[in-house]
């Protein structure tokens, strides 16, 4: 099977709800065809990071890419969560696959310390920074119902939503 899943847009209610701890044996087929797909849909829509319940799927996991772009460097991570933060908080212009075209400056820490669940089944921690530790963020934020706009304030989210339909207006205009 190598069909795309869909992405639901932010209002879809799975969005915005816990997902509920994974307790399934693992390795197990059900999980890896699911990664697969999650890694299939997410390259073809060009993202970095995809959770499961944008898809409409009630799992606790998300993948994301680490490093360059490839197959090769996406990671799927079961039960994820932040065992330890820098604290100190940078901002940066976020997007989302479940919001396209909409970019909302977030605050988040640079550096986290990681515990997760691998494919295999084995408990991995790490310390990560930078970019993959912003989208580990987010893809987290997505398994505990919160949104990226759920993070800022009604009139950050009204400016971006203004850009995101100026760029809307701009990409027609250059294709027509």
């Amino acid at each position: 099977m190598n069909e795309l899943l869909t992405i639901y847009s932010d209002d879809f209610p799975m969005l915005k709800q816990e997902m509920p701890e994974y307790v399934g044996e693992l390795p197990n087929q059900e999980m890896t065809e699911l990664v697969q797909a999650m890694k299939r849909t997410m390259i073809a829509h060009g993202g970095v990071g995809l959770a499961a319940n944008q898809c409409g799927i009630e799992k606790r996991v998300f993948i994301m890419g680490v490093g360059e772009p490839g197959d090769e460097n996406i990671v799927a991570l079961i039960n994820p969560k932040i065992i330890g933060n820098s604290g100190l908080g940078e901002k940066f212009n976020e997007g989302c696959l479940s919001s396209p075209g909409l970019f909302i400056p977030i605050k988040r820490p640079s550096t986290i310390a990681i515990e997760y669940t691998d494919e295999l089944g084995e408990i991995q921690q790490r310390k990560i920074t930078g970019l993959t530790s912003r989208i580990f963020q987010h893809e987290l934020d997505h398994l505990n119902g919160i949104r990226m706009q759920d993070k800022v304030s009604q009139l950050v989210l009204a400016m971006a939503i203004k850009k995101r339909k100026k760029l809307i207006r701009q990409f027609n205009l250059k294709a027509a």
